[in-house]
């Protein structure tokens, strides 16, 4: 072997540790973007937050406050969680009525049909030790809570994402909740 080719061999073999390597952190950096991702329980601005009043047609003008927040990051299988408290200035219970169409405030303890399977839906994806400051589904059954139903997909006969607004008129907080399961 001559030594042109010693040379040759040793650059080529440096060459293709250097593509391994190379390849090694793009996999890592792939896998870092569809692996679990951060939670942030930094509590929501004003602005982040106003979609939520905006939607259910309260209005982002009434938000005094945003208390909680919690957003997960999507995991690989786009499952999701969102969920935040937000305390408003004033709310008044006649404001808090059913649409002609299906659309409106439906009273916590008179729901059916959709609903009934949003918040089965809800019981299931509310993880208590991530978001305990979120009412339980028995609290949100209960004639002390409305539910603005936003949006409930369907895979099948079963829920798979709701985005609901529930608000506790007597203590104006306002609570959002969107999950993917």
């Amino acid at each position: 072997m001559t030594r042109f080719q010693r040379i040759l061999n040793r650059l080529l073999l440096g060459w293709g540790i250097f593509c391994a390597g190379c390849l090694v952190v793009v996999a890592i950096a792939i896998a870092y973007q569809f692996g679990p991702g951060k939670v942030s329980t930094k509590t929501a601005s004003n602005h982040d937050i106003r979609h939520v009043l905006n939607w259910c047609e309260l209005g982002e003008e009434r938000t005094e406050e945003v208390l909680h927040s919690y957003i997960a990051a999507s995991s690989f299988s786009g499952d999701s969680l969102e969920a935040h408290a937000i305390r408003i200035s004033h709310v008044d219970k006649e404001e808090l009525k059913q649409k002609e169409h299906g659309g409106g405030w439906f009273r916590g303890d008179t729901l059916s049909g959709v609903l009934t399977d949003a918040m089965g839906f809800v019981g299931e994806v509310l993880p208590s030790t991530e978001i305990p400051w979120f009412p339980k589904e028995p609290e949100l059954r209960s004639a002390e809570f409305f539910v603005y139903p936003w949006s409930i997909y369907y895979h099948g006969t079963r829920p798979t994402v709701v985005k609901l607004i529930f608000i506790q008129p007597e203590k104006k907080i306002v609570f959002y909740l969107a999950a993917k399961k």
